[in-house]
């Protein structure tokens, strides 16, 4: 009887493991965004088709989209559309004042890089990783303030923070 139960037992896991990922679309809460980045890296690269993108912002920290609010809308050209990957939160993001920004070079259709503040009162990084494909994208990042900051020690505004963009039509001029 013991070995019957966990028999059931090993089954109902077996059966229910990994269930939360399954039919998940990429770029959904249930995906891990490291496992996206990497898939995402060996994909023959597309190019964001232009037209009207639908932006949304999730996290609370010091990252502002540039219409002040937690959704926006974005136009891009032909050109626009191909420029998005090498530097996405210069499109999507207000600018910050004596930060730089460094971007890695784009693999596949993966991309990532940080905002780096070094000469504020309390430096600043936005690092980030995101993933696109011909009509969406993905950002997702981390706010840190100063060097003191660890898992028991956080600044006002620092944390996880997501941008997602979706393709919803052409655009109007």
């Amino acid at each position: 009887m013991r070995l019957r139960i966990l028999g059931l037992v090993w089954a109902v896991t077996m059966a229910l493991g990994g269930c939360s990922e399954i039919g998940s679309p990429p770029g959904s809460e249930a995906s891990d965004p490291k496992v996206a980045f990497d898939a995402a890296s060996l994909e023959t690269p597309v190019s964001l088709t232009a037209g009207r993108y639908e932006i949304s912002l999730g996290g609370g920290t010091l990252v502002e989209l540039k219409s002040r609010s937690r959704t926006a809308e974005m136009c891009l050209n032909s050109y626009d559309a191909t420029q998005f990957p090498k530097d996405p939160l210069s499109w999507t993001v207000e600018p910050w004042e004596t930060c730089s920004t460094e971007v890695n070079p784009a693999t596949g259709n993966a991309m990532s890089g940080a905002r780096v503040c070094r000469e504020r009162k309390m430096p600043m990084t936005a690092s980030y990783t995101g993933t696109h494909n011909a009509d969406s994208f993905r950002i997702d990042g981390v706010v840190k303030q100063s060097d003191d900051e660890n898992a028991s020690v956080m600044h006002l505004g620092s944390g996880n923070f997501t941008i997602a963009g979706k393709r919803v039509g052409d655009c109007s001029l």
